[in-house]
């Protein structure tokens, strides 16, 4: 996952005085994780921005937008949790993977 990217997440760091890093998502605005380097804080607030995603996604919760950096580090979704994240309101993924409207063809030809 590419970190400083305009599409990823800005993350919180704060260093603690006996070593490593706590890190948080403001955009989140819940959970934190921590790792004893850098690498190690940024690769755990990856997997807790994807888990903090999915779990949205799961309780039918709006899944908040990037802010803008400013010169924070920032963290990225895995392709495939972009994604979903990027669904369309109304689309839903059936079993071949395709997305399909709530829109009934019924309405499209009418207003077709």
């Amino acid at each position: 996952m590419a970190r400083g990217k305009a599409e990823g997440y800005p993350v919180q760091l704060e260093r603690e005085e006996d070593g490593g890093y706590v890190v948080t998502l403001p955009d989140i605005g819940y959970g934190a994780t921590q790792g004893a380097t850098l690498g190690e804080a940024l690769a755990q607030a990856e997997d807790l921005l994807q888990e903090a995603i999915l779990g949205m996604m799961a309780h039918g919760e709006a899944v908040p937008l990037p802010s803008p950096a400013k010169g924070r580090p920032t963290v990225a979704l895995p392709a495939l949790t972009a994604g979903q994240a990027r669904r369309p309101e109304g689309a839903r993924p059936t079993p071949g993977g395709e997305q399909r409207s709530r829109v009934s063809r019924r309405r499209i030809r009418r207003t077709v």
